[in-house]
């Protein structure tokens, strides 16, 4: 077997580093390329995106040809970014062997409509669907077809039509969570829960991906709920490998499904080694796993996003606690994301307060120490 494997992801650092911890040679293709995904990989190519901040689809054809012309047919596995255009993963799916959800299962799960219509007939709880006018009464968010890291959401109370390209679903109130698992030869393996963190609020983006933190009170909780509910997600989309949802409990204790990621969700190196979760994902049609390696501390990520154009120089001294660099000379303009930042302690209260200064201190190196 091959120990060479293509990851294409909107950012590939953390399925690169997870491969290569696990023995494999990963090769990337993503839209950021930074420092650590260089250090992680074997090749990186790095794509231009388009204006949208998707991939340009001739552009992902051509960079897999080079890479199978250099190094031969391997295993494919794919990340976050592909959800607006599930057409260029199908593509790739004709000549190269895929990792986890088939393309079926993927185009089922994002197309609003069909989804709406499982979840209903399989009987899970989730937010209100809508198309066309929008409801007179409630709150409403607008959202955009494949779009994800909450990018895609915005709130609305004006009389208007959704697009082709949107719907809308009720807002509901409550602590935002996501779960990420393992399906594997018909078996659900809940990792872990996460809270969602939101550490810079962006008043038009009010559900932009900004962190998480590992909660395992909310595991402990939740964990016989949430392993039925994924397993009639199961039933009803054929799931496989890893994978991740976003939900809502309330104050009731009633929970929401908001959004069913068919591919590792950016929070799975919280709740377990990024190495056993990466082989788990790789194995999941031939092996079954009634668990993994516990994970010794409370782990938790933030993003960074710039506040106002930036230049990177090779002046600035990161800190240690930061991934995703970006490399030297690239131009930042304002809300787009800078890096990504860690931190652990022995529980929740003390790995949020070590984070928040975290981000705090390096909001104002950047401030301070960067180029307009």
């Amino acid at each position: 077997m091959s120990k060479f494997v293509l990851i294409i992801a909107r950012s590939g650092r953390q399925l690169a580093e997870a491969a290569r911890a696990c023995g494999y040679e990963p090769l990337v293709v993503d839209l950021f390329g930074d420092v650590e995904t260089e250090i992680a990989c074997r090749a990186n190519i790095t794509l231009r995106p388009r204006h949208d901040f998707n991939f340009d689809a001739p552009s992902v054809a051509e960079a897999v040809r080079s890479i199978r012309s250099s190094y031969g047919p391997m295993i494919l596995v794919w990340g976050s970014g592909l959800e607006a255009q599930p057409h260029v993963l199908a593509a790739l799916a004709q000549r190269w062997d895929t990792v986890g959800c088939s393309i079926g299962t993927f185009f089922k799960i994002n197309d609003p409509r069909t989804f709406s219509r499982t979840l209903a007939a399989h009987r899970i709880n989730t937010p209100r669907f809508a198309f066309g006018m929008l409801p007179k009464n409630g709150q409403w968010l607008l959202k955009r077809r494949g779009s994800c890291g909450g990018f895609g959401v915005t709130r609305t109370n004006r009389h208007r039509f959704s697009g082709q390209r949107e719907y809308f679903q009720y807002e509901h109130t409550g602590v935002h969570l996501s779960a990420a698992f393992i399906v594997s030869s018909g078996s659900v393996l809940l990792l872990g829960v996460c809270e969602a963190l939101n550490l810079q609020h962006h008043t038009e983006l009010p559900y932009r991906f900004s962190g998480a933190i590992a909660v395992p009170q909310w595991f402990y909780r939740l964990r016989t709920e949430l392993t039925k509910m994924v397993e009639k997600l199961h039933n009803a989309f054929t799931l496989r490998g890893l994978c991740g949802i976003d939900f809502i409990i309330n104050g009731d204790g009633n929970i929401s499904l908001i959004e069913l990621n068919a591919r590792p969700p950016v929070t799975f190196d919280l709740l377990a080694q990024p190495e056993h979760v990466f082989e788990a994902h790789l194995k999941a049609d031939t092996l079954a796993y009634a668990s993994l390696p516990a994970v010794a501390q409370v782990r938790a990520m933030a993003i960074c996003y710039a506040e106002r154009p930036i230049i990177v120089t090779k002046t600035l001294n990161w800190p240690h606690w930061v991934t995703d660099r970006p490399r030297i000379r690239t131009r930042l303009l304002p809300g787009m994301p800078v890096c990504s930042i860690s931190a652990a302690a022995a529980t929740v209260a003390d790995t949020r307060r070590k984070l928040e200064t975290r981000v705090g201190e390096l909001r104002d190196r950047l401030h301070n120490e960067l180029p307009t």
